[in-house]
């Protein structure tokens, strides 16, 4: 089976850079202007009809592995950047803008240089079923449960563990249920 065979490319202006280290479970439609890249010994898994909408940057890094889940839609503009692991649930909805890595800049030494101390990364997880508003921020070591709600421009820093929840601020905290 072909990647081709799984892929409906949408638009023109496309930019996929992998060797065989995607893997596909189902139909994916990719619009225009999306840039996937897939370093050496990194690996994308995506889920049966995952939608990838325009101008969305999705960078895998050396080693690194990222799965996105079944019926997932990442909205325009959507960037998702993995150097260790990302776990995505199913049937997730993100709205455009939304910021989502694993990884941070080291910067606990006052005698080097922030841009010379590396990166550290935290594996980060997002549930099942959640609506991701525009502009969310969910970074390093965060942990998204199923169910949730989260509130347009929120910073999502730490573990949340109830599900079901309607979640915003910044730095994000749990607002309420959504039920």
């Amino acid at each position: 089976m072909k990647i081709s065979d799984f892929i409906i490319f949408g638009f023109r202006f496309l930019k996929l850079k992998f060797s065989n280290n995607i893997k596909l479970h189902g139909k994916v439609i990719i619009h225009r202007k999306v840039n996937i890249i897939i370093e050496k010994n990194a690996n994308l898994t995506l889920g049966k009809n995952v939608h990838i909408k325009n101008n969305t940057i999705i960078y895998v890094k050396q080693g690194a592995k990222l799965f996105i889940g079944d019926n997932c839609s990442l909205g325009h503009h959507n960037e998702i950047t993995v150097g260790e692991k990302i776990i995505i649930g199913n049937d997730n909805i993100f709205a455009p803008y939304v910021y989502i890595s694993d990884s941070n800049h080291e910067y606990s030494l006052s005698d080097i240089l922030i841009r010379k101390q590396g990166m550290k990364s935290n594996i980060t997880i997002i549930g099942s079923n959640n609506w991701i508003a525009r502009g969310v921020y969910i970074l390093s070591g965060a942990r998204v449960p199923d169910g949730c709600i989260l509130a347009a421009g929120s910073i999502i820093i730490k573990e949340f563990t109830n599900v079901d929840m309607v979640i915003g601020g910044i730095p994000a905290k749990e607002i309420r249920s959504r039920l």
